[in-house]
């Protein structure tokens, strides 16, 4: 019996046919984790379809986004430990029921929080809302009514952590040191821009708005600090209203950026102290009030340095 067998022509024209499929094959055919991504289908704290399940589930790198609308309530902080994105949507609160930290995001992460609200977080020690020790960047976003029995209310930052602040608002929150935010540590640095504004939040020590210190670096640009309060009598604290800054840290104000009605017994609007460094670039410091000294600005100690520059005011600032 002869055996059927194809022409050497019709093999030399099916070969590189069959290699061409394989080839397009290879490319259109998705990897397993080629788009990570996890949806959130719940409110609940836990199990499947939560928040935290798709922390724990979506591969680093990933985008976790939500079918779902409302506040979620923690009973335990979440852990971020991967790179991610979060996209609130401006649909979702995640609410610490003040009883817990709200994020903590571990060292060595480059995570985004877009456009959720961070809210009725509460711990005895450092960062109420938010305590980050890697990359973040907040937009979009809202960090409000949180609370640190010490410092950061709104924000803890510290290390190398770097965050971005970018059109949000962190509002009414409460610590002794840093209401708002607080920064530390040689290479920490927090950056707040396009229109991100810091209002309304209290320390009972200082730093209203903002501490910064341990050769910490804070830019804001284009961006407001206004109506924060440093609560203290002077005696035992009460300094920086808005901001306040300590030896061997640096903050930048630019960019039209305005600090504004806050309240302190000395440096409404801005304390800085020992061998801080403090630029403000084509910006405003007005209407801040001081019991003490330093309506506006009180700088004091050795080697610290305060320069206005590009037609800076510090105007209409009070003594009560």
């Amino acid at each position: 019996m002869k055996k059927n067998r194809l022409p050497l022509f019709a093999l030399a024209f099916i070969a590189p046919v069959l290699l061409l499929v394989g080839l397009i094959t290879a490319v259109t055919t998705p990897t397993a984790h080629a788009a990570p991504l996890e949806t959130v289908a719940n409110l609940n704290d836990s199990g499947a379809g939560s928040l935290r399940q798709a922390i724990a589930a979506v591969d680093p790198g990933g985008t976790i986004n939500f079918s779902v609308s409302g506040t979620i309530v923690l009973g335990s902080e979440l852990v971020i430990d991967k790179n991610l994105t979060i996209n609130g949507g401006n649909v979702i609160t995640v609410s610490g029921n003040n009883a817990v930290r709200v994020f903590l995001v571990n060292a060595g992460t480059s995570v985004t929080l877009d456009s959720p609200t961070i809210a009725n977080g509460r711990v005895s020690g450092d960062g109420g809302g938010i305590r980050n020790n890697g990359t973040l960047t907040v937009s979009n976003s809202l960090i409000y009514s949180n609370t640190a029995d010490f410092s950061g209310g709104g924000l803890y930052n510290t290390g190398a952590g770097k965050v971005t602040i970018a059109a949000s608002t962190v509002a009414s929150n409460t610590a002794e040191v840093g209401g708002g935010l607080f920064n530390t540590g040689s290479g920490s640095a927090i950056i707040l821009t396009s229109g991100s504004l810091v209002q309304a939040n209290t320390a009972s020590f200082g730093g209203g708005g903002l501490f910064n210190t341990g050769a910490g670096q804070v830019t804001i640009a284009a961006s407001t600090v206004a109506s924060n309060t440093a609560s203290g009598d002077g005696f035992s604290g009460g300094g920086g209203g808005g901001l306040y800054n300590t030896p061997g840290s640096a903050i930048t104000i630019t960019n039209g950026s305005l600090v504004q009605a806050n309240t302190a017994s000395f440096g409404g609007g801005l304390r800085n102290t020992g061998a801080g460094r403090v630029v403000i670039a084509a910006s405003t410091v007005a209407t801040n009030t001081a019991d003490l000294f330093g309506g506006g600005i009180y700088n004091s100690g050795n080697g610290s340095a305060i320069a206005l520059t590009n037609g800076s005011l510090v105007q209409a600032n009070a003594l009560t």
